[in-house]
C-alpha cells in the first residue's frame, strides 16, 4: 500500500513539472506590490540589504474627549486614507507607501478600538511590551500621556542607544540643531527635539518620538480663539461716549491689538503704546468692556469676554502649564554623573503668584466665566462644556474662546464663521501670560503647551525589526513637512479668509516657536498614575495641581499652601520612579 501512494506522488511530481516546463517564456511574472511607487528627490535612503519583513502597527482609535477630534487615523496611517478626498489624504497615502519601500517592510496597522480615552490604555501598553510575544505590536501610536507613564517602567526601546542599528537620524549623537531640525521652527534645539528630551528622566534615554510626522503633536498646540469681529469693536471709540474701548485707549484696529500681542515675542519689556502683552489684565480689561455692551444676563447668549470649560483638565493645565511657575525642580546629582534628583520646591511663590493672579481675573468678573455642564444645559461629560463654548463663540457671544487644542479649529463650529456673514472670521492666539514681567524686571516670554491627547509615537522593547522600525519612521518623519503643511494651508489659514488669515498665519508660526519642555505637566500626571497603579488609589488624581485649580473655579488663594502639603508625598513617589527609570538597561 505504501508503494502504492509513493508511486502516485513520485508522477504527480513529474506532471507537474511537465507543465512548469511547458510554461511561455514570455509570461509576465507576480506583479511587484511596490510598482509604481514613486520616491521623491532628496528622500532618505538606508543603503542596507534587509529582508521584506512585517512590523505590527498598534494605534488608539479616536477618542472621545471632546478636547480635541484625534488625526490619529487621518495622519498616521495609510489604509484609512486612500479615498483621497483632501490633499492631505494623498500626500499621507504616497508618503506611507514610500517609506514602507524604502525600510522593505509590510506594515500591519491595527486599531484598538476598545482602548478608550486617554488615560485607559496604560496598563494595556505596559502588558503587552513585557511580554515578548511575537503578536507583541513593534510601533505605538497613542496618547502621550499613557506613553509617558508607561515608559517610566522601562517598555520601549531607547533610542539614543548604539547597540542597534538606528536609523532615526533626530535623535543620533551628532543632532546638528542649525541643519538638522525636521521642524524648521529656528528656536533653539528645535522644539521637538527638546519636547522629547522632557518626556526623560535622563539626558541619556529617550523613547517617545516626536517629529513632523507626530502631527497631532501641533494640533495639540494650546491657543486661545479670538473672534476678530467683535475685537474690531473694542479697539475703537465708543459710538455714544467717544471713549476708546482699547486695553490702551488709543487702539484704532485690530491689527494694534496683534501688536499687543507680539510685545513679548519682541522682547520689549515697555513700550508706550502698547504696554505688557497679552497678560489676564488684558483680558480683565476687555471682560469689563465686553460684558457692558451684554443684552441678557445669561452667561452664554449675553456678551461673555473669556469663557473656559470647568469639568476639564485641559484649560486649567494651559493656564497652569504655560506659565513658567517650576513645578518640579531638576538638577544633576553630582554623586551619579548623568542622574538627577529632582523635587518639589517648598514654598514656591512663583505659584503663589499665579494663583493670585487667576484668582483675581476669574473672582467676582463679570464676563469671564468657568462654564459648567449646568450652564451648558446639557448634562453628560465636560465634553459638552467645550462644545457649549464653541458653539456659542461662533454665534459671536464669547471674545476670547477659553483655552482649547489648536486642532479643534478645524472643526465646524469654527470654519462656518467664515460663511455666516463674520467676514473677519476668529484669530488665533497665545495663552495669556500671568504676569508681564520676572522679578528682575525682565519680560516673561511665552510658553506653548501640548497636551497630553496628543498622539505620539514609541518603538516596543519587544520589536522584533528594530532597525527597520527606524528607518521606516525616520522616513514618515523627514518626509512629513508637506502634510503638515497642507494641514495649515487648508484646514487652519486657508480657510479663514479675510482679515484674520494673514495674522492666523503669523501667529501659528509664533505659537510654534514657543513651544517648550512639557516636564513639569507630562512627570506631575504620570506621578499621579504611578501612584493610582501602585496603591490603587483613585483619588491620586487631585495631587494633580491642575486638578487643584480646575476643581476650585480657578479660584484659589490657598493653592500654595494645598501644594506645600501634597508635595512631600508626591516626592517619594517621584524617587519611586526615578529609581525604576535609571535601574532600567536597555
Amino acid at each position: 500500500m505504501k508503494t502504492k501512494i509513493l508511486s502516485l506522488l513520485l508522477a504527480m511530481m513529474f506532471i507537474l513539472g511537465m507543465l512548469a516546463s511547458c510554461k511561455p517564456e514570455d509570461e509576465t511574472p507576480d506583479e511587484d506590490p511596490d510598482a509604481g511607487i514613486v520616491i521623491p528627490e532628496g528622500a532618505p535612503s538606508y543603503n542596507v540589504t534587509w529582508d521584506k519583513t512585517e512590523i505590527k502597527y498598534a494605534l488608539t482609535d479616536e477618542d472621545a474627549s471632546g478636547e480635541l477630534e484625534s488625526g490619529c487615523k487621518k495622519y498616521y496611517s495609510g489604509t484609512e486614507v486612500t479615498g483621497t478626498t483632501e490633499k492631505v489624504d494623498g500626500l499621507v497615502s504616497n508618503r506611507n507607501l514610500a517609506a514602507a519601500k524604502q525600510a522593505n517592510v509590510t506594515v500591519r496597522f491595527d486599531y484598538e478600538t476598545a482602548a478608550g480615552d486617554w488615560g485607559a490604555n496604560i496598563e494595556t501598553i505596559v502588558a503587552k511590551t513585557t511580554t515578548s510575544s511575537s503578536q507583541s505590536p513593534d510601533i505605538y501610536a497613542n496618547f502621550v500621556y499613557d506613553l509617558s507613564c508607561a515608559q517610566l517602567r522601562g517598555c520601549f526601546a531607547n533610542l539614543l542607544q548604539t547597540g542597534k542599528a538606528n536609523y532615526f537620524r533626530f535623535v543620533q549623537p551628532d543632532y546638528n540643531p542649525a541643519s538638522d531640525n525636521y521642524f524648521d521652527a529656528k528656536s533653539g534645539e528645535g522644539y521637538f527635539f527638546e519636547y522629547m528630551k522632557s518626556l526623560s528622566l535622563s539626558d541619556d534615554k529617550m523613547f517617545i518620538l516626536a517629529s513632523n510626522y507626530c502631527v497631532d503633536l501641533v494640533r495639540s498646540f494650546l491657543v486661545v480663539p479670538m473672534n476678530v469681529e467683535q475685537m474690531a469693536t473694542l479697539v475703537g471709540e465708543d459710538e455714544t461716549t467717544g471713549e476708546n474701548l482699547s486695553y490702551t485707549g488709543d487702539m484704532t484696529q485690530v491689527s494694534d491689538f496683534y501688536d499687543l500681542v507680539w510685545r513679548t515675542q519682541s522682547r520689549v519689556s515697555t513700550n508706550e503704546k502698547y504696554g505688557e502683552g497679552f497678560t489676564y489684565n488684558v483680558i480683565a480689561h476687555y471682560a469689563d468692556k465686553f460684558y457692558s455692551q451684554a443684552d441678557s444676563s445669561d452667561v452664554l447668549s449675553g456678551k461673555v469676554a473669556f469663557a473656559i470649560g470647568s469639568g476639564s483638565g485641559l484649560p486649567a493645565s494651559g493656564l497652569l502649564y504655560t506659565s513658567s511657575v517650576e513645578i518640579i525642580h531638576k538638577e544633576a546629582d553630582k554623586n551619579n554623573p548623568g542622574q538627577y534628583i529632582y523635587t518639589y520646591p517648598a514654598g514656591n511663590e512663583d505659584l503663589k503668584a499665579f494663583s493670585q493672579s487667576l484668582t483675581d481675573l476669574f473672582k467676582n468678573r463679570d464676563g469671564v466665566i468657568s462654564v459648567s455642564k449646568s450652564d451648558a444645559g446639557v448634562s453628560g461629560s465636560f465634553a459638552t462644556e467645550l462644545l457649549a463654548i464653541r458653539s456659542n463663540f461662533a454665534a459671536g457671544n464669547v471674545l476670547f474662546g477659553g483655552v482649547i487644542a489648536l486642532g479643534s479649529l478645524d472643526t465646524e463650529d469654527y470654519q462656518k464663521m467664515r460663511t455666516e456673514g463674520q467676514k473677519m472670521g476668529f484669530g488665533v492666539l497665545p495663552v495669556p501670560l500671568y504676569r508681564a514681567a520676572d522679578e528682575e524686571g525682565n519680560p516673561e516670554e511665552y510658553r506653548t503647551l501640548v497636551h497630553n491627547i496628543a498622539k505620539a509615537v514609541a518603538i516596543s522593547k519587544t520589536a522584533q525589526n528594530f532597525t527597520q522600525c527606524t528607518a521606516y519612521l525616520d522616513y514618515l518623519s523627514r518626509m512629513s513637512q508637506e502634510v503638515i503643511d497642507e494641514y495649515y494651508e487648508v484646514k487652519l489659514v486657508s480657510n479663514v479668509q479675510g482679515f484674520a488669515a494673514a495674522f492666523n498665519e503669523n501667529m501659528l508660526t509664533y505659537i510654534r516657536n514657543h513651544v517648550r519642555n512639557c516636564f513639569d505637566k507630562t512627570i506631575e500626571d504620570s506621578v499621579a498614575s504611578f501612584i493610582s497603579s501602585s496603591e490603587g488609589n483613585t483619588t491620586a488624581t487631585e495631587l494633580k495641581l491642575h486638578e487643584k485649580i480646575n476643581s476650585n473655579g480657578y479660584v484659589y488663594e490657598n493653592l500654595v499652601t494645598d501644594y506645600d502639603a501634597s508635595a512631600s508625598k508626591k516626592e517619594g513617589y517621584l524617587r519611586d520612579v526615578v529609581n525604576t527609570w535609571n535601574n532600567y538597561n536597555d
